[in-house]
C-alpha cells in the first residue's frame, strides 16, 4: 500500500499522467491537474500530499484531502474527539454514533465506520476496511477486484476497468469514468454514454464536458481539465453554503465541505 499514516498521503507525482495511449488518464488527458490539484500516479489529481499542502481552516493531510483533524490531539476540549469524518465532535457513546459511522470506538471516543474487515461484511461501500480513513472500501489494491473491473483507483478506493487506453482492447479509450468505451467522433458517439455525452474529438473520448455549458445547473462549472461538471473547483464556489465553505474532490466527486 502507498499509504505509511494516518497523517500523511505519501504521493508520487509523475512527469506525464497523459498522452499517448500507454499513459494514464487518472490525471486527464493533458497529465496536468487544475485548482492546485498534484498528480498521484495512484489516486489522481489530489488535493495535498502533506500537511504543509493544506491551510489552517483544514490542517491536516489524509488520503489526499484536506481535513480539520487526524487524530485527537488535534481537537479542543469543547470537541475532543475526531471522527472518521476527520473533524472534531463530542465524545460518543454508543448510542449516539450516525448511521454512516455506527461504531463507537471506546479507545479514542470516536465514531468510525469500521475496525476490521468483520465490520465491512455487509457494508454497501464494501468488503474492506481502510485503516486510514477507518470506513469500508471496496478496494485497497489490484487483487481486491474481479477480472471485469481489474484497477483498484486509490482516489476513492473503487475498482474500475483501466488507468490508460493500453488497459483496452479492440481500438477502446480509457473514458474519464476510468472504463474501456468506444472512441467517438462526435457527440452522438456518446449519446448512449449515461453520464459522458460530449465527445472530445481531439482524444475521441466521451466526457461530461469541454465547457460551463455542457453542464447541468446542479453541477454547473466544468473542470477543463478533467473534462467533469462539478458543485465547485474553488472554495470561492461555496461561498453560497457557509456551514460548509470549502471545495473538496475525492475521485471524479466534487463537494463543498467544512
Amino acid at each position: 500500500m502507498k499509504k505509511t499514516s494516518a497523517f500523511a498521503f505519501v504521493v508520487f507525482v509523475i512527469v506525464a499522467c497523459g498522452g499517448s495511449s500507454g499513459s494514464s488518464v487518472l490525471c486527464g488527458r493533458s497529465g496536468q491537474c487544475g485548482n492546485g490539484e498534484f498528480c498521484d500516479s495512484s489516486a489522481g489529481c489530489v488535493q495535498c500530499r502533506g500537511d504543509g499542502d493544506c491551510g489552517a481552516g483544514a490542517p491536516r493531510c489524509i488520503d489526499g484531502s484536506c481535513h480539520t483533524c487526524a487524530t485527537n490531539s488535534d481537537c479542543g476540549v469543547a470537541t475532543p474527539s475526531c471522527w472518521a469524518d476527520h473533524t472534531c465532535h463530542a465524545a460518543c457513546t454508543p448510542t449516539t454514533c450516525p448511521n454512516e459511522f455506527p461504531i463507537c470506538d471506546t479507545s479514542t471516543n470516536s465514531c468510525i465506520g469500521c475496525k476490521t474487515n468483520a465490520d465491512c461484511a455487509q457494508n454497501q461501500d464494501g468488503p474492506i476496511c481502510d485503516a486510514v480513513l477507518e470506513r469500508c472500501v471496496e478496494c485497497e489494491s489490484n487483487s481486491d477486484c474481479p477480472a471485469a473491473a481489474s484497477k483498484c483507483f486509490l482516489g476513492d478506493h473503487q475498482c474500475v476497468q483501466c488507468f490508460s487506453d493500453g488497459d483496452c482492447g479492440n481500438g477502446q479509450v480509457c473514458d474519464q469514468d476510468l472504463h474501456c468505451r468506444a472512441g467517438c467522433t462526435s457527440n452522438s458517439d456518446c449519446s448512449n454514454n449515461e453520464v459522458n455525452k460530449i465527445c472530445d474529438t481531439n482524444d475521441k473520448t466521451c466526457v461530461q464536458c469541454l465547457q460551463k455549458s455542457d453542464c447541468p445547473t446542479t453541477a454547473p462549472l466544468c473542470d477543463t481539465e478533467r473534462n467533469i461538471c462539478a458543485i465547485c473547483l474553488v472554495d470561492a464556489d461555496c461561498a453560497s453554503t457557509p456551514a460548509t465553505p470549502h471545495c473538496n474532490r475525492k475521485g471524479n466527486v466534487y463537494s463543498c465541505v467544512q
